[in-house]
């Protein structure tokens, strides 16, 4: 009897079933040696470039960010590859069973992989996204964690090992950046799909959703009464995305909020007259007056437009557009479409938002858009993903970023064509991503359907500034470097996508097709170009230093660099040019240079030489037309779409947006797109200090020996001290034994630390082996952190958790235990360094600037300020980084 995938009731496990069915029953051995053939040229080819990029040290702040964020305690670089490919290769153990005739070969072809995710991770030519590399290799239950480091290659059988690590993943973590959830209008249907979104941002994933499902503002209800509207269930979300603090780590929940369109629930609505949900207004002037606090400030916000080339006509003939809702017309002749793209374009060129994504482009690409329609994409854009609340269906997907500068050096180095190691480069980073979907890393079971039902996977490249400008110096081309930068970003993309399919093709016949009927593929969509963020710097070489983010031109091309001193700890600052320039320009390592370029916020402008001043043109200084022809070269070819922001200088006018916006609906293979106005921020800053001055004081401090104690001026109650946007934390893990069990049991202890490193907040974490105590665990956890918010002494509260007794009434072990655990967390960050001089010079910078929800600040000038070092943050590919410190505010990377 065969199952229906798209029950909602079947599990993502059941689904998988699917795949190793057909390779027990379906695949033959020829079938097999083919593909373990291509997974040994592929180390044939590349086993020689992953070497030469070993040799290379990484950047100085590559290593600081890494051993902040990326290495387990104990780590180091290559243990953290060799963690991440065992973790992934552990999915072959699905398929492995010794009697079979397939045994030898899977074993052969385990090996392999296994070593070729090392290598390409250990010389970072190519990296996954950040929930990866962090989570990969946690385990659960009675297991030694350190297996996950073993060198599966050097096994006579490794599946013993991969065995064991694929049955102890910890069930609860997840590899996914990016996910898109799908509303219901019912508030029983809402409110699952809030707690849904709270969970998946819990572990670590970003969220996007479309809330021009659910009916508008004072529309009629079937009990009577009306509807409270949207945005006020959007701005719920907001709130609990505000509250949820994102995998442990020490940012909030993101989110992408796209609305606009009201039907929805139609059958191919992509080609019905262009109408505008009756919230839409509300929705684009939503951050009008956004002062960092008010609602929406955790969500991107996009306007959906159903059929872009009816909304074209509209404009052209200055037509009125109708508010629609679920096939019903609410009010006629709405609004004239010119003064919907007048005030679209207004609002951008204001905040940043709304971007735009156009439905209609994005559907025609989906080849189940008939049952399944796309309605949002995620955080950043770049993935279009297909969710249904019908059918239980969370879309997500795990990417890979290849560094294409690394491809274009060393092929210019050796006898190697870039296309080769592209191909070669794809087909490793395609094998990782699809094993990866059968480990079913996620916290939602949504999620885990949509990963059996369609493995939707995300191989994209970063670093096109840096090729480009050794391609455009090395060859003398005679193309200008837009051009040319839009002709690679066509090229890549071609070769990435073309393999890929035929990795797809080759696979299939080994683990078959998709579970979704009907479609002769194994993955529904296979490419895409998202946000580098941290992963980015993570990949610099200390010799070549920054060659770009993403399909963006080089932001600045003067760097601050801020790091701690060993001793003091103290903030210090360095300050250097672009270490590309430096090689092709020596002028730019003097210090007259420098001072050139920081006067001149690092524009190329002062590089004498006319080639090597174009090679290195900034985002600023490309025009908004080259942006839009290097979105739309690399956008033609790719699967899902492409993660860019339109950078303009503070001078851009509304009437340049509306152009963009106009162009870019014009454009077949554009999808979405966002804008950022340089200084843009400088109105929400201003509506923020005008705000607090109206507001009255609720509570008043007092100050206490080295304690600011408030208290409620009408109850005289102590108040708690108020959680930050950003807060860091260091996590433990505590294994121990009870009452003479001598079974090893395991919990985690996390404290988080406030701005002057004293202890805050404190979590103990249950694992299987302690689920009985989680009540009380979770019960202590909380009333110790309400104590030290509260001003009560560390000593005394742990002195007090010391006496906890049991039902004999004898002292309890575990909470001493517990005690103990988070007393040594407390000393070691005392004893690593002297922070609080640090920590204040950075509170002097921010004496004058607004902190917002998202985590970062905002400068007197309207400038977004980093939270970790106060360095003005970079604004591209739809996400706020730190080129100084490495801060990173986007949950795709």
């Amino acid at each position: 009897m065969s199952v229906d995938y798209l029950d909602p009731h079947v599990s993502g496990a059941t689904i998988r079933e699917h795949y190793v069915n057909h390779f027990f029953k379906k695949a033959t051995l020829q079938d097999l040696k083919e593909w373990v053939r291509e997974i040994e040229d592929d180390w044939n080819v590349l086993m020689a470039y992953f070497e030469y990029w070993s040799a290379y040290k990484p950047s100085d702040q590559a290593e600081q960010i890494a051993g902040e964020r990326y290495l387990w305690p104990g780590e180091d670089w290559n243990m953290l590859a060799k963690r991440v490919a065992t973790t992934v290769v552990s999915a072959l153990s699905l398929y492995y069973n010794p009697k079979s005739k397939k045994a030898e070969l899977l074993k052969k072809a385990a090996k392999l992989l296994w070593r070729l995710f090392y290598k390409m991770i250990a010389s970072r030519v190519a990296l996954p996204n950040t929930p990866t590399l962090v989570n990969a290799g946690s385990l659960t239950g009675d297991v030694d964690s350190k297996i996950v480091y073993t060198e599966i290659d050097k096994l006579d059988d490794p599946f013993p090992v991969l065995k064991e690590v694929f049955e102890h993943l910890d069930p609860r973590l997840q590899f996914a950046a990016c996910n898109v959830l799908s509303l219901e209008d019912s508030l029983d249907g809402i409110m699952r799909t809030l707690y849904r979104a709270a969970i998946i941002s819990k572990a670590g994933g970003g969220i996007g959703l479309n809330f021009g499902k659910l009916r508008y503002k004072d529309a009629p209800l079937s009990h009577g009464g009306t509807s409270s509207g949207s945005l006020s269930f959007l701005e719920m979300f907001d709130k609990m995305l505000a509250t949820i603090k994102q995998g442990g780590k020490t940012r909030r929940g993101a989110g992408m909020a796209t609305h606009g369109y009201g039907n929805l629930t139609l059958p191919n609505f992509w080609e019905r007259e262009f109408t505008i949900h009756p919230d839409a207004i509300d929705f684009i002037t939503s951050k009008r007056d956004n002062d960092g606090e008010s609602k929406l400030s955790n969500f991107n916000i996009s306007f959906v437009i159903n059929n872009t080339e009816d909304f074209l006509k509209k404009l052209e003939n200055d037509e009125y557009v109708n508010m629609e809702f679920n096939g019903k017309i609410v009010k006629e002749k709405a609004i004239k479409a010119r003064q919907l793209l007048k005030m679209l374009a207004e609002h951008a060129w204001k905040t940043g938002d709304p971007g735009l994504v156009f439905l209609d482009k994005i559907n025609k690409d989906n080849p189940v858009a008939s049952r399944i329609p796309i309605e949002s994409v995620n955080v950043c854009g770049e993935q279009p993903l297909i969710s249904s609340y019908e059918y239980n269906l969370v879309g997500n997907c795990n990417l890979l970023s290849i560094d294409l500068f690394k491809v274009y050096h060393y092929a210019s180095k050796h006898e190697t064509s870039v296309v080769q190691l592209l191909t070669h480069l794809a087909g490793v980073a395609y094998e990782f991503l699809d094993f990866q979907l059968d480990l079913l890393a996620f916290p939602d079971e949504g999620q885990a359907r949509s990963a059996m039902l369609f493995r939707n996977v995300g191989i994209g490249f970063t670093a096109l500034a840096g090729a480009t400008a050794l391609q455009f110096i090395e060859t003398g081309t005679e193309l200008s470097m837009p051009e040319l930068m839009a002709k690679l970003a066509f090229d890549v993309m071609y070769v990435l996508e073309s393999e890929a399919r035929q990795r797809d093709k080759l696979k299939s016949a080994v683990f078959g097709n998709m579970a979704y009927p009907g479609l002769p593929y194994r993955n529904i969509a296979l490419t895409t170009i998202q946000p580098s963020g941290t992963v980015g710097i993570l990949m610099q070489t200390d010799i070549f230093g920054d060659v770009g983010q993403g399909i963006e031109p080089f932001y600045s091309l003067y760097y601050i660099r801020k790091y701690r001193e060993s001793n003091t700890q103290r903030w210090k600052t360095l300050e250097y040019s672009n270490k590309l320039l430096q090689i092709y320009y020596p002028e730019a390592s003097k210090p007259e240079f420098l001072e050139q370029l920081k006067n001149n916020h690092g524009s190329s402008k002062v590089i004498k030489d006319p080639r090597i001043r174009e090679a290195f043109t900034t985002a600023h200084e490309m025009h908004w037309k080259d942006h839009l022809k290097v979105l739309s070269a690399a956008s033609e070819y790719v699967s899902s779409a492409v993660s860019k922001t339109i950078n303009l200088p503070n001078s851009a006018t509304i009437k340049d947006v509306e152009e963009i916006f106009v162009e870019a609906m014009k454009d077949p293979n554009i999808k979405d797109v966002t804008i950022y106005r340089d200084g843009s921020l400088q109105t929400q800053v201003l509506s923020a200090k005008a705000q607090a001055k109206k507001e009255e004081t609720k509570t008043k401090t007092f100050v206490v020996g080295k304690l600011n104690i408030s208290v409620d001026t009408k109850t005289g109650h102590i108040v708690p001290k108020q959680r930050p946007a950003f807060i860091n934390s260091i996590k433990k893990e505590v294994r121990f034994t009870l009452n003479g069990d001598q079974k090893t049991k395991k919990m985690y202890v996390e404290v988080g630390f406030d701005e002057n490193n004293e202890p805050f907040e404190v979590f103990f974490r249950a694992t299987e082996s302690t689920k009985e105590f989680a009540p009380f665990m979770n019960l202590a956890g909380r009333m110790v952190s309400l104590a030290l918010r509260s001003g009560v002494d560390k000593q005394q509260i742990f002195k007090q958790l010391r006496k906890v007794k049991n039902w004999r009434n004898e002292y309890d072990p575990l909470a001493s235990i517990m005690a103990d655990a988070v007393m040594e967390i407390i000393d070691f960050v005392r004893a690593k360094g002297k922070k609080k001089q640090a920590l204040k010079d950075l509170e002097e910078m921010k004496r004058n600037w607004t902190l917002t929800p998202k985590g970062y600040y905002i400068d007197e000038e309207g400038n977004p300020r980093c939270p970790v070092c106060g360095e003005i943050l970079v604004i591209e590919s739809g996400c706020a980084s730190c080129k100084a410190c490495g801060y990173s505010a986007c949950t795709d990377a």
